[in-house]
């Protein structure tokens, strides 16, 4: 069932929790790892720590937010936010991912697999499989590709009876499946979707319901083209539309009350702050060549950043208030790369809510939220002159 093999490290019986009043951030690049305190509460930055190894590919936070860890391919190392020292190292090589369990009570450390297994999922055509991020029993889908007069088809089992069926969706003719589970792990989202079809040079879209209980339904939109972004209910009906436009990514903050609606990538970068409750649009920002989103566990706070590999120019990342003031922007130097950006979690209060005031003597740490206005493309040759540039159905 997996490619890479676990070793557990168990931490304290009792574990700390973060006792960080104003949340950390871990920036990783080519030069290595820093942590800093975050600009939430005040103007500016202070170094934490700065882990000054080449190519550390590893980082992440504990779910509470009281340790970082920290891999460069050597050993990890595990550091204490409340206390900034670090706790204990460990020589492992040829670590591939590092994760915290639900609880805190192990450190995992993946590598690549050489032991025996234990339990086994094994269906033919298997594409991929996902499992739900839940407590016990957990949930395991999987996409099995069919074959000629054999339709494809999503399968729910739950661990560890494998071979027991709990739910099922078939379809024919879709070439992609992208599985999104819900945070209790109970619900699955499946995006299916082909390259080409007879109704369309770009392809087919479904969208298909499953849940633990043995139900499915397909999940119907009310128009296709412009985009628009739809919230359901847990019976797949309609409940509420928002905007219309081009959008291909949705983020909630942690307690579900503020939903931010983003185009990234190939999408101009636009970012639509809406509240769930009023169910009205609050801000509407522009976020050039943004690669990257996370919310600030305050519920207030949230950040863009423009990172490596996707972008390898003008990396960065911006901080931003829930309101749409600007109040933080870091810039890599030229020919530098910026890989990762990470808030440390844990329960925060959401601090200032009052808008930084304009400063035209600020620098990077204290910047306006006025966004520059596009300028219309014009040719190299018509630079710095007062020629226009010749409308396509101007005679």
């Amino acid at each position: 069932m997996a490619s890479a093999s676990a070793t557990s490290v168990q931490s304290q019986s009792s574990l700390p929790q973060n006792t960080c009043t104003v949340p950390l951030l871990g920036v990783r690049g080519p030069g290595g790892v820093q942590l800093v305190t975050s600009p939430v509460h005040s103007e500016s930055v202070e170094k934490v720590l700065s882990h000054d190894v080449e190519n550390c590919r590893l980082t992440c936070f504990s779910r509470s937010g009281h340790q970082f860890v920290m891999g460069d391919g050597t050993k990890v190392q595990v550091y204490c936010c409340n206390t900034r020292h670090v706790l204990y190292e460990i020589n492992k090589r040829k670590i591939c991912a590092i994760k915290y369990s639900p609880n805190d009570t192990y450190l995992l450390l993946f590598e690549p697999f050489s032991e025996r297994y234990t339990n086994r999922l094994q269906l033919e055509g298997l594409q991929i499989f996902s499992m739900g991020k839940s407590v016990p029993p957990y949930t395991i889908s999987a996409f099995v590709k069919g074959k000629k007069g054999i339709p494809d088809c999503v399968r729910l089992f739950q661990y560890p009876d494998l071979k027991s069926t709990i739910a099922n969706k078939s379809f024919f003719n879709f070439d992609h499946v992208n599985m999104k589970w819900n945070y209790k792990g109970t619900a699955l989202l499946v995006l299916c979707s082909s390259d080409m079809s007879e109704n369309s040079y770009y392809g087919d879209t479904m969208l298909q319901h499953l849940n633990k209980n043995g139900d499915s339904s397909n999940i119907t939109l009310s128009i296709d083209m412009p985009s628009k972004a739809t919230m359901f209910n847990s019976k797949c009906d309609i409940s509420w539309e928002l905007s219309v436009g081009a959008k291909n990514a949705v983020y909630y903050n942690t307690d579900g009350t503020y939903l931010a609606l983003c185009g990234f990538g190939n999408v101009s970068g636009n970012i639509e702050m809406w509240d769930v409750k009023a169910r009205k649009q609050l801000i509407h920002i522009n976020v050039p060549d943004t690669t990257y989103f996370q919310w600030c566990y305050d519920n207030y706070h949230f950040i863009t950043a423009t990172t490596a590999p996707r972008l390898r120019v003008n990396n960065g990342f911006k901080i931003w208030r829930l309101t749409g003031e600007l109040i933080f922007e870091h810039r890599t130097s030229d020919n530098q790369e910026l890989w990762q950006v990470l808030w440390q979690p844990g329960t925060y209060n959401r601090g200032n809510k009052q808008p930084i005031a304009s400063d035209p003597s600020s620098t990077t740490t204290n910047i306006s939220s006025k966004q520059k206005t596009p300028q219309a493309y014009r040719p190299p040759h018509l630079r710095n002159t007062t020629r226009q540039v010749p409308k396509l159905h101007d005679e």
